[in-house]
């Protein structure tokens, strides 16, 4: 039986992206599990069921585990108003912000066409109006509110994510940075509950502090050898 997932956003290819539709039995959960354990990452384990997952240039971008929705779990707990998201992948952080009758609208910007062709129509046509759903097709980087005609150009918002990369690494956290300061003069100053959030940020520095500290025992290593 198809999960809830499935049935808004089914097969399909355009261009260099590609949604599909995969399976993981209990042999295939226990052995990605002993490998996580092995790696040492951190709350990606994935329970055997059915998922779906986005493919760009026959690269994993993302995908529905619970592992991955419960990186934004906090941002979609804390979004209120007008909310304003980088990056739209399968449009998970759109369906979870359905049933949040505090969320007023939500703007994409995302800059593959294809992405846009397999996931706008679908979910545009589940939310069947619930919210004003607007996507730009635009370079989060370069994006600004004048780019968009349906949009005030003194628009602000009350939450923004940022959900471009399709990998937990320290290296993206410089990006990281460049967005919230970037994005941070479209924040709704009025509101005192005003956030942006990236994901994986947290998972990021984690990454950075363990590579930081095994630099730093290397370096006594080497002190106590006198190298």
């Amino acid at each position: 039986m198809k999960t809830k997932i499935q049935k808004i956003l089914p097969p399909g290819k355009s261009g260099n992206v590609e949604i599909q539709h995969f399976n993981i039995d209990k042999v295939k959960s226990i052995v990605l599990d002993l490998r996580i354990r092995v790696s040492g990452e951190r709350d990606t384990y994935i329970p055997p069921g059915d998922y779906v997952r986005l493919l760009v240039d026959n690269n994993l971008m993302m995908s529905d585990t619970p592992a991955e929705l419960a990186m934004t779990k906090e941002f979609v707990d804390r979004a209120h108003g007008h909310v304003l998201i980088t990056g739209l992948g399968l449009g998970l952080v759109v369906l979870d912000l359905f049933n949040k009758p505090e969320v007023k609208s939500v703007t994409v910007i995302e800059k593959n066409v294809h992405v846009i062709r397999l996931t706008y129509p679908r979910i545009n046509k589940f939310l069947s109006k619930r919210y004003e759903f607007i996507v730009s097709h635009k370079d989060a980087f370069e994006w600004k509110p004048c780019d968009m005609i349906t949009i005030p150009k003194d628009m602000r918002w009350n939450c923004i994510l940022h959900d471009i990369w399709s990998d937990i690494n320290d290296l993206n956290l410089p990006d990281m940075f460049k967005l919230k300061r970037r994005y941070a003069h479209w924040l709704d100053k009025s509101d005192p509950d005003r956030f942006q959030f990236a994901w994986s940020e947290k998972e990021a520095h984690w990454m950075r502090s363990m590579i930081n500290k095994a630099r730093s025992v290397k370096r006594r290593v080497r002190l106590k050898a006198g190298v």
